[in-house]
């Protein structure tokens, strides 16, 4: 069968349908490490063939992945008669089966293949369909199908979904989801909702992160009066959406400046935010609390060799390593990983050559020596005057999706006003202006040891 699968792309299109048929009934080849995929390359290109025909592999097939892709790949069309066929045609194979897995798979694949249309015509057949599926005994079945709904403008389907995310005896994780759909489908009374979910810790991070696609009035007093109760994670969500306006940036740098919020508290990262602006005013308070965050070639080599001379074993030897990794955690795990801990947006640091202090000093000091393409930023201005800074992870006809500090951030290609490749690392500048000495020290101390240091 594997040999049977890698042959399909090298037959005609006409040549393929009956063998990629039958190997997508083998249902025990789920699991299997190469089958699944090597069948659907061999079948992606045939939904410019017969799209009827491709769709109606959905009801034979027994591989979950062969049916989602297949859902993904006909709700992702980008011609709208094509598209709009589709659909009707996935609605059509959902109407004619039982089977609750197939729903689930067609269902999730429609909601990918959606990502980045905040909302397409209701299809023919939906409203029984939709009847049909918002009844059934699968929790994931009506999750997915009520997300549909929404896309598709059921007005019914949006009242249920804010309901859900309001719902504290709810399953934290549904929220979550159901808070990232709502927000993607542009729902205008989701802020004043958001706003409410600011006190709700299963859903803090969600709410605060999603604040910064909307204008509400009191985002930022609402933010800044539970900023003491934050955990680390609600704070850095905070910031980061607080950093996503100019007219909120200011009122942060206020407290700040008052000392009421730590300076601490805001990463090399956001700080570079904070410049995209291209604000004097703002500028000119970042010089003055955190200094120069772009410092020269000079100035850098200047910093690489104080800390070189002032990080000595004796120094090093002294440092508390339980303190650098709260700080590891504070500063760098958002994009890098360390002994399995952390995100992979950046490099793994663990095989790394962190022993070695100069290693580690050049490329904290000075990120943009050497930088790779896939490491690049973008910074991106809405319409509506959000920035967002991070790395594209894809891009889509109709929408980008950006990794930035603390989340992905899906953006439709229309509502982007200016679009800016950056020659700068994802990694910042400025990472010691961030941190006291001694702070920097207990990061060195704790990125150079052998196995992982227990938390404080």
């Amino acid at each position: 069968r594997l040999y049977l699968a890698s042959a399909l792309q090298r037959l005609k299109p006409e040549q393929r349908w009956s063998i990629a048929q039958a190997l997508s009934t083998h249902g025990e080849d789920a699991k299997d490490a190469n089958l699944p995929v090597m069948i659907w390359y061999g079948i992606e290109s045939l939904v410019e063939a017969d799209l009827k025909r491709f769709t109606q592999l959905i009801s034979s097939a027994r591989i979950p992945l062969i049916r989602r892709h297949i859902a993904r790949r006909v709700a992702s069309l980008p011609q709208l008669e094509k598209f709009t066929s589709g659909v009707t045609l996935l609605i059509s194979v959902m109407n004619s089966t039982t089977d609750e897995e197939t729903h689930i798979n067609v269902l999730t694949g429609i909601n990918e293949g959606f990502t980045g249309r905040p909302s397409v015509p209701q299809p023919d057949g939906w409203k029984s369909t939709y009847q049909k599926l918002s009844s059934s005994t699968n929790s994931q079945v009506r999750e997915q199908a009520t997300m549909l709904a929404l896309t598709f403008g059921d007005p019914n389907a949006l009242a249920d979904l804010r309901k859900l995310a309001g719902d504290t005896k709810a399953d934290a994780e549904t929220r979550i989801r159901t808070i990232g759909v709502l927000i993607d489908s542009k729902d205008k009374k989701l802020d004043d909702l958001l706003i409410k979910l600011i006190a709700d810790t299963a859903t803090q991070g969600a709410a605060l992160r999603g604040l910064a696609s909307y204008r509400h009035p009191e985002t930022v007093s609402a933010i800044l009066a539970a900023y003491s109760n934050f955990d680390s994670a609600s704070k850095q969500d905070a910031v980061q959406t607080l950093c996503s306006r100019p007219e909120w940036a200011s009122s942060l740098l206020d407290q700040i400046q008052k000392q009421n919020i730590p300076k601490t508290d805001v990463s090399a990262f956001t700080l570079r935010q904070l410049a995209a602006f291209k604000k004097p005013e703002i500028d000119s308070r970042i010089e003055k609390i955190w200094g120069k965050v772009r410092p020269t070639t000079k100035d850098k080599n200047k910093l690489i060799a104080k800390f070189r001379k002032q990080f000595t074993p004796a120094a090093l030897e002294k440092a508390d390593p339980a303190n650098g990794r709260l700080i590891f955690q504070r500063t760098c795990m958002a994009c890098h990983t360390l002994f399995g801990k952390g995100l992979q947006i950046g490099p793994d640091l663990t095989g790394s050559d962190r022993r070695n202090l100069d290693y580690v000093l050049e490329n904290v000091l000075d990120p943009n020596a050497f930088v790779a393409n896939d490491y690049q930023i973008t910074t991106l201005e809405t319409k509506d005057g959000r920035i967002i800074t991070g790395m594209i992870k894809s891009e889509t006809p109709n929408a980008l999706t950006v990794q930035v500090l603390n989340q992905e951030v899906i953006v439709p290609l229309p509502e982007i006003k200016t679009r800016t490749l950056s020659p700068l690392s994802m990694m910042p500048d400025g990472l010691a202006a961030t941190m006291t000495t001694e702070q920097f020290l207990d990061l060195i101390k704790y990125l150079s040891s052998d196995q992982q240091i227990p938390l404080k």
